[in-house]
């Protein structure tokens, strides 16, 4: 159910004279979603740090304590906007953040047309899609953090071939293709709606942070700006060192853990939405359960939770919570826990994105839940594995391999560091350089 819009100052008109007080530009830091939170807070927090005109608005798509309110007190942020949106259809959530977020820039727009705002936008959300369609349709283009990234799917041939074959059983062997870049393909529309999310947003972006070259050279080929394209790293690594600052309490928690675990979270809609996908992983956790050499922690995110009441698997939740190497729990909603809690992980099984970077960045063996990935650098670095959800015994039999063989593992640095700092330092170069943000127009090379 949609909520009112809340403003930190009061309405939508004190909102806007706070952000025209001045003509310095504005900076909109744009979350909606957890991981948003995440890897926007250092970003704001930076921004803030230099003495900058920042505001954090918040869409409200992910809204609970365990998925935001966790977060915020956490890192310390205070929300200047909330649009309130949640609860609705994909469709529905879209195009009430358009209108209300485009509200606010029309609100601005006139109050002060020569205003420099610049939004910064996050990754492949709805959040992230929906706002810059409402910032480009009132002339401002924004800055893309997490520009650009693209997924890379199995080939058909070497899909069959995990069918057809033992291979899965021979876990060097399929290490060896997952790591190949000639094993994949661009051009899928998953995760869905993510992919659409990432590529409508690089339309309308003025400035694009690219995590990694592989990204930024996608971004090129598809005609975006070369002098537009900034490849600077992921601030997920921003947030990992701020999070190891904080003391956790997760081991008083969760003993269990404490001398190595497998981590598996199942959220993606094509996996939860498919009866065959779905069935396959949670079977995956089944055959963990009584397989795998160390416990096994089930996250259980709202999706797959609708997904279990869904595909009819109640029951069967019910019979893994009981069983003894198994611990099944909600999102945890400190990130300081998550950090301390993977630096002891064997293995994490997911199909999270974000947990693919973390992971290469806490040297922690990942087991990727899809056809493919996002981020496939990590495969190519030797940190990570597809693992397709085709069956569950397949899936298995990778992860299994996986903690047998855990030397063949690598973890280059892939996402940088100090990253906010590079991102604030070149939007606050691009603010001086050109006279307004708005449809940016290419510099003439």
């Amino acid at each position: 159910m949609k909520q009112d819009i809340f403003y930190r100052d009061g309405s939508l008109d004190v909102f806007v004279a706070r952000v025209t007080a001045d003509m310095r530009p504005a900076h909109f830091v744009v979350v909606g979603t957890k991981p948003d939170l995440i890897k926007q807070a250092p970003i704001l927090r930076e921004l803030l740090a230099r003495g900058e005109k920042a505001f954090l608005i918040h869409t409200g798509q992910h809204y609970d304590e365990n998925l935001s309110g966790g977060i915020e007190k956490e890192f310390g942020l205070h929300i200047d906007v909330n649009l309130g949106v949640s609860g609705g259809t994909l469709s529905d959530n879209i195009a009430s953040i358009i209108a209300r977020a485009g509200d606010i820039f029309a609100a601005l727009r006139a109050a002060a047309p020569t205003l420099k705002i610049l939004p910064y936008t996050h990754g492949d959300t709805t959040t992230c899609f929906a706002v810059t369609t409402a910032a480009f349709a009132h002339g401002i283009a924004v800055a893309h953090v997490e520009a650009g990234i693209r997924t890379m799917m199995l080939t058909k041939s070497l899909a069959d071939k995990l069918t057809t074959t033992d291979i899965s059983r021979d876990f060097p062997a399929w290490f060896a293709l997952s790591s190949d870049a000639e094993s994949y393909t661009y051009g899928s529309h998953e995760p869905y709606p993510e992919q659409w999310n990432t590529r409508a947003t690089d339309a309308g972006t003025g400035l694009f942070f690219a995590p990694v070259e592989r990204v930024g050279a996608s971004l090129a080929r598809e005609g975006y700006p070369q002098s537009r394209i900034h490849v600077v790293g992921n601030s997920v690594v921003d947030a990992a060192d701020f999070a190891e600052e904080i003391e956790s309490h997760i081991f008083e928690r969760f003993p269990q853990l404490a001398d190595g675990f497998v981590r598996v979270c199942v959220h993606r809609r094509e996996n939860t939405e498919s009866q065959e996908r779905f069935s396959a992983l949670f079977e995956l956790v089944e055959i963990l359960a009584e397989e795998s050499p160390k416990p096994v922690l089930w996250i259980l995110l709202p999706g797959t939770k609708a997904a279990i009441e869904r595909h009819g698997f109640t029951g069967r939740l019910s019979a893994l919570k009981a069983h003894k190497n198994v611990i099944i729990s909600d999102v945890w909603p400190k990130y300081s826990d998550v950090i301390a809690a993977m630096k002891r992980c064997t293995l994490c099984a997911t199909d999270s994105g974000s947990m693919q970077e973390e992971m290469n960045l806490l040297k922690i063996p990942t087991a990727t839940l899809r056809y493919g990935s996002d981020r496939p650098e990590t495969f190519f670095a030797r940190s990570n594995v597809v693992c397709p959800p085709i069956s569950g015994r397949i899936a298995a039999n990778i992860c299994l391999g996986a903690m047998k063989h855990l030397d063949l593992f690598s973890f280059p640095h892939l996402y940088g560091e100090n990253v906010s700092k590079k991102i604030v330092d070149i939007a606050l170069r691009a603010l001086e350089t050109h006279d307004t943000l708005i449809r940016l127009i290419p510099d003439s090379d």
